[in-house]
């Protein structure tokens, strides 16, 4: 169950995965002397750049069918909980599950943005993508994501403790039937 829940975190650790591994191949990682990095003719700048921006989509509901898809893998997610697990382990991995989903990959992404951003001396801010080079790729648009993401997770905060307040009204709903029909 843990192992489903984390394919959201994927993204960003197979980016990180990837900045370490151009580390270790010897290329130059930031600035202008940076050039692509290729691996079996992959140029890893550009599979760190998808990552990166794959990161920000799904978890924070940003796909293009908006907050739908989002909301039905969790729905499904803590729907596998229930029938996999019992007692207590239920409520408090479901709730785990609500809040984990949508807001740690994120800042695990800005982590690691902000790593980036860092070793090469790239601004972030909210009002425009900046030029930044990391592997000879300009991940600018990339990065731009990273400085308004915690705006993005401040409006989750309300949606996630909606959602959870509500799963907490159907559990007690669901386990007042359950006593109701045992005795």
């Amino acid at each position: 169950m843990f192992i489903l829940i984390n394919i959201f975190i994927l993204p960003i650790i197979t980016a990180s995965f990837l900045v370490l591994f151009s580390q270790a191949q010897g290329c130059v990682l930031v600035g202008e002397q940076s050039s692509p990095c290729l691996v079996f003719g992959l140029n890893l700048g550009i599979l760190i750049e998808k990552f990166i921006q794959l990161t920000w989509h799904f978890p924070l509901m940003m796909s293009p069918q908006g907050i739908l898809p989002a909301f039905i893998a969790i729905t499904v997610i803590v729907i596998l909980i229930h029938l996999t697990l019992r007692g207590r382990q239920q409520f408090f991995w479901s709730l785990f599950c609500i809040w984990y989903i949508p807001i740690i990959p994120s800042v695990l992404g800005i982590i690691l943005v902000r790593f980036l951003a860092d070793q090469g001396n790239c601004v972030l801010n909210e009002g425009s993508a900046n030029s930044c080079l990391i592997l000879g790729v300009n991940m600018g648009e990339a990065f731009y994501g990273a400085s308004v993401v915690p705006w993005l997770i401040l409006l989750l905060i309300p949606i996630c403790l909606f959602i959870s307040l509500f799963y907490m009204i159907i559990y007690a709903l669901v386990l007042a039937m359950i006593r109701e029909q045992s005795s």
